[in-house]
């Protein structure tokens, strides 16, 4: 933020001297005074030259910050497209997290969460809800390593690892996640049954990548022979866990009815038929019916979650688009000015070329071509200068390339055709010269 705002401050600067100072100076000049000076003034001298690095500076840096508006707006579009491996649209969440003396055995919280859960589920307008230890996309990640029965012990270093989640049965359904084989878990999974674990993909491809996961047996990676072995039940499609960006890993689920640390689950979803929004307080009612002393926090939707995920890349869109947009906006303004400057202190030159018997297209294409050249030597520079420059933004970006040619010539042509904009108003002045005017004053 703050290298972004000593920008923007330079840039306001650069634009007010570049840009706005010869447009005032344009607006202030006098047609005849400057045909009485026209004689005084060569086109070539000192002052038409720093006019002209003007408009070449005031080119390219429209291209930096143009560049690099449009290299986040790509990437956060290419965000906002990632498949995240569940369906956001038509889920609740909310935080509950069942504490205090009713709740510190393992078959009092699960009692209650599958009271707690079936309740909801019977609501009108709920299709199912289930709770997990921790939401999806909310910068959270437990890893823990494990052992696999039939191989080699590994040193407590060397462990196999990945992240893990306790669920609730009936989770993976809810947030419509694929079970790609295998079984959910079930409220009959209890601690006297057979203790039973859900893997994602990536955790399947990358511990077996040749066998059936089905049925293979993992522990919390001790080798006493009294650590119980967990049996792979299920296999889910893999989903953005952390954040949106962030690739899926490796992820092992435990089910709630069995897991005997001290987990918690804490974010509940509700799937509605409808509006997520439109259950929220017969929710609300379910949850203080069990228990009215349990607060209740966090009650959003799963889409405002999503939203929330990528909101730093959001905001870094928007600030650097209006960023954008207002450099834009002066390199116009400055361009204009500058080029109007210039067809003034031109003035007498352009009427003896209409006396002459230049045509109006002739004297178009003078004013079009000058300025259009000086933008293309701006716009060279500022693609070499962002070509620099945009490698800072590298770890900003997400599936665009920070050389990216599509930005780069979409920024191109708008910069040449915002020059041929700025430059055609000063250019039809110029055609009306009248060249009885500067002849009268030969």
């Amino acid at each position: 933020g703050t290298v972004l705002a000593f920008t923007l401050a330079i840039s306001l600067l650069a634009a007010l001297l570049f840009g706005i100072a010869p447009a005032l100076a344009a607006t202030r000049s006098n047609l005849r005074d400057s045909l009485k000076e026209g004689a005084r003034e060569s086109p070539a001298g000192s002052g038409l030259r720093v006019r002209h690095l003007l408009i070449v500076a005031e080119t390219a840096l429209g291209v930096v910050v143009l560049v690099g508006g449009g290299l986040l707006l790509r990437s956060f579009l290419a965000l906002e497209r990632i498949p995240l491996g569940f369906q956001p649209e038509g889920l609740l969440t909310f935080r509950v997290i069942p504490r205090g003396e009713k709740y510190t055995q393992l078959s009092q919280r699960a009692a209650y969460y599958q009271l707690a859960l079936d309740k909801i589920g019977t609501l009108p307008g709920v299709q199912h809800a289930a709770a997990i230890s921790f939401l999806p996309l909310t910068l959270y990640r437990a890893s823990k390593g494990f052992r696999i029965d039939g191989r080699p012990v590994a040193l407590p270093g060397e462990l196999p690892m990945a992240d893990y989640d306790i669920v609730s049965p009936g989770y993976f359904e809810t947030m419509a996640i694929p079970l790609i084989a295998g079984r959910d878990f079930s409220w009959s999974d209890t601690p006297g049954t057979q203790q039973v674990v859900v893997i994602n993909q990536s955790m399947a491809r990358t511990y077996w990548p040749n066998e059936d996961p089905l049925g293979k047996r993992i522990n919390e990676g001790s080798p006493d022979e009294h650590t119980p072995w967990l049996q792979v039940v299920g296999v889910i499609g893999d989903l953005r866990e952390f954040d949106v960006a962030s690739r899926p890993r490796p992820t092992m689920y435990f089910s709630v009815s069995q897991f005997e640390g001290n987990g918690l689950l804490r974010d509940w979803v509700v799937r509605s038929a409808g509006n997520p929004v439109s259950v929220s307080s017969e929710v609300r009612d379910a949850i203080w019916s069990i228990d009215k002393d349990l607060p209740i926090s966090r009650m959003r939707t799963m889409s405002q979650v999503r939203s929330a995920s990528v909101a730093a890349q959001a905001f870094n869109v928007l600030l650097l688009g209006l960023f954008a947009g207002l450099a834009l906006t002066l390199a116009t303004v400055g361009l204009y000015g500058v080029t109007a400057y210039s067809v003034t202190q031109r003035t007498r030159e352009i009427g003896i070329r209409v006396a002459l018997g230049a045509q109006h297209q002739d004297v178009l294409s003078l004013v079009l071509r000058q300025g259009t050249t000086l933008a293309l030597g701006g716009v060279a520079i500022g693609v070499v200068a962002a070509l620099g420059l945009t490698r800072l933004m590298t770890g900003l970006l997400y599936g665009v390339p920070a050389n990216d040619p599509l930005t780069f010539a979409g920024v191109t042509i708008l910069l040449l055709l915002v020059a041929l904009a700025a430059s055609y108003v000063p250019a039809r002045r110029a055609m009306r010269v009248d060249p009885m005017v500067a002849l009268r004053y030969e």
